[in-house]
């Protein structure tokens, strides 16, 4: 398992199946130095309910993914969160979905060794759903709350690392 996997899972009246939401950062390591700033291009990959997919081009052909907020958390430096958001992505043939590109310029801290990228929150809309199995059409994923299972890192991985080499003096 890889390292910045992390994960929550759904049940929410009249679905009869969980919602499992997965997501994993993307990053290349872009040489990190204490105190200097460097740009940082994460990617996000978003797996969401899996197990329903195959259901949606019948039940929901019109289905999308919107309003995407996750929230990275940057330990080790600043900013302290990298914001993704989205809107619109079709949710069916499939339930993956990449994040655009984004690039942070991200500082180390003077004494920091190693820079951390956690997901930390994440909150999506379905929409496009049958009135008669989701009142309104909708439904709102939301680590965390309602009928969601907290997020948290999948099992044998956690904080997506960099290390960071010492500041010249």
């Amino acid at each position: 398992m890889a390292d910045g996997e992390y994960g929550f899972v759904c049940t929410l009246d009249g679905l009869p199946l969980p919602l499992p939401v997965n997501i994993t950062i993307n990053a290349a390591d872009p040489g990190f130095t204490q105190g200097e700033p460097s740009d940082l291009t994460t990617l996000l990959s978003y797996t969401v309910a899996p197990t329903v997919i195959d259901l949606l081009p019948t039940l929901a052909p019109l289905a999308m993914l919107d309003a995407v907020d996750c929230t990275v958390s940057v330990a080790g430096g600043t900013p302290a969160a990298i914001e993704h958001t989205a809107d619109g992505l079709p949710f069916a043939p499939v339930a993956m979905f990449d994040s655009d590109e984004l690039t942070t310029a991200v500082t180390p801290a003077a004494e920091a060794t190693e820079i951390g990228l956690s997901v930390t929150a994440f909150s999506a809309t379905i929409s496009g759903l049958p009135e008669d199995l989701v009142a309104g059409g909708e439904i709102t994923l939301l680590a965390g709350e309602g009928g969601c299972t907290a997020l948290e890192a999948v099992e044998g991985s956690g904080p997506f690392t960099f290390p960071v080499e010492a500041g010249t003096m």
